[in-house]
C-alpha cells in the first residue's frame, strides 16, 4: 500500500484542531502519516496535538518558530516519508472516504495528481455536498487551460489534491507572500504527465472570521505582486501556448496590486511597495509592449506608466460607475 503523508500547518487552531484530526484518523484508508507542523502557536494547539501523538503512532508533531504557512508546509514536505502528499488546513475537515477515493483513482489511472472540488461553508458543522464521482482525465496542458481560464475543474488550493511526492522535488511554497498556492499550483500542473479530476467534494473548507478570506490587505499580500511573473518564468518554456496569457496576468497582477496599495492607507511601508512595483513595471515595459497583449491591457499599462495615480483614480471611478449602473439594471463597464 502507498504511504500518504498528510501535512497540516497549525497556528493557534485550538478551536478547530481536534475536529480536523478526528476526521483524518477516521479515514478508511489507513496507511498514512500525519505531520502536524506547529507554526509557533501560543494557544493550546501543541497540547492538543501531543494528546493525539500519544494515542496514535501515525501522528507526529513538528515545532517551528512562527514563519507562516509556507514555511510550515515546506517543513512538512521535507520530512514526509510518503509516496504521496496530501495537505489539509487545521480549521478544515474531511470525509472518512476521501483518501480511499483519491488513492483508488490514482492507482486506476497511474496519474501524478488527483484533483477534486471541496465543500465550502461558513457553518461550523457543515454537511458535505454530494458529488457525481465522475472522473475526468486531463493532460498537463488541458489542466493548465482549465486553471487559467474558468476553474471548472482545477482550483489553486493545494488541499484540493493528492500529489506524487516527486512533484515537489524542486518546488516549495514562497516565503513571506500571501496566495502561496497560486505560485505553486500552475508549476505543479506543468510538471504532471496526467491529472485526474474526480467530482467528490469530501473536503470541507471552513470560512470563518479568523481565516485568510477575512484578513485585511497586508505586506504579504502586497509582496504577491510578482505572482504571475514567477509563474511565467517557471513554465513558459515548456508551455509556450500560455505565454501571452501569463504576461497579461503578470501585468494586471502588478498594476492592480499597486492600486490596492494606493487604496489601503494603513498598509505598512505602503509608499515603498508602490515605488517598488512601479519601478519593476517600468523596467519591464519594453518586454511587455513586444508581446501580443490585449488592447485593454495595453491601454491600462500605458496609463499606469504615464501616471500611476491617474490610473488608480480612473479605475476607482469606473468601478463606482459600474456599481451604479448595475444598481440601475444597465450594462456595467467591463475592463
Amino acid at each position: 500500500m502507498s504511504l500518504i503523508s498528510i501535512i497540516v500547518p497549525v497556528y493557534n487552531a485550538e478551536e478547530y484542531l481536534e475536529r480536523c484530526l478526528v476526521s483524518i484518523l477516521k479515514q478508511t484508508y489507513k496507511h498514512f502519516e500525519v505531520l502536524l507542523v506547529d507554526d509557533g502557536s501560543d494557544d493550546q494547539s501543541v497540547n492538543i496535538i501531543s494528546d493525539f501523538v500519544k494515542k496514535d503512532k501515525r501522528v507526529k508533531l513538528i515545532c517551528n518558530t512562527h514563519g507562516g504557512i509556507s514555511l510550515a508546509r515546506n517543513t512538512g514536505i521535507e520530512l514526509a516519508k510518503g509516496d504521496f502528499l496530501f495537505f489539509i488546513d487545521a480549521d478544515d475537515y474531511v470525509n472518512p472516504f476521501l483518501l480511499e477515493k483519491l488513492i483508488t483513482c490514482q492507482e486506476k489511472y497511474n496519474c501524478d495528481l488527483v484533483k477534486y472540488r471541496p465543500t465550502i461553508s461558513s457553518e461550523f458543522a457543515a454537511k458535505m455536498k454530494e458529488g457525481t464521482n465522475e472522473e475526468v482525465l486531463l493532460t498537463s496542458s488541458e489542466a493548465l487551460t482549465d486553471y487559467f481560464t474558468d476553474n471548472k475543474l482545477i482550483i489553486a488550493q493545494v488541499w484540493s489534491g493528492l500529489y506524487k511526492k516527486s512533484l515537489f522535488a524542486k518546488t516549495r511554497f514562497p516565503l513571506g507572500k500571501a496566495f502561496e498556492d497560486n505560485y505553486v499550483t500552475p508549476i505543479i500542473l506543468a510538471l504532471c504527465d496526467s491529472i485526474v479530476f474526480i467530482d467528490y467534494p469530501g473536503y470541507v473548507y471552513y470560512i470563518h472570521e479568523g481565516g485568510i478570506m477575512h484578513s485585511s490587505f497586508s505586506e504579504e499580500k502586497a509582496a504577491s505582486y510578482d505572482m504571475y511573473k514567477q509563474v511565467y518564468y517557471c513554465i513558459h518554456e515548456s508551455n509556450p501556448e500560455f505565454e501571452h496569457l501569463l504576461i497579461q496576468k503578470w501585468i494586471f497582477q502588478m498594476i492592480y496590486t499597486y492600486r490596492k496599495c494606493y487604496i489601503e492607507k494603513q498598509l505598512n511601508n505602503r509608499k515603498n511597495w508602490m515605488k517598488r512595483i512601479y519601478q519593476e513595471v517600468n523596467r519591464d515595459k519594453a518586454f511587455f509592449f513586444k508581446t501580443n497583449i490585449s488592447k485593454s491591457c495595453r491601454r491600462q499599462l500605458i496609463v499606469f506608466l504615464l501616471a500611476p495615480l491617474v490610473f488608480c483614480i480612473t479605475i476607482d471611478f469606473l468601478e463606482l460607475k459600474s456599481a451604479y449602473m448595475n444598481k440601475k439594471g444597465d450594462i456595467a463597464y467591463v475592463k
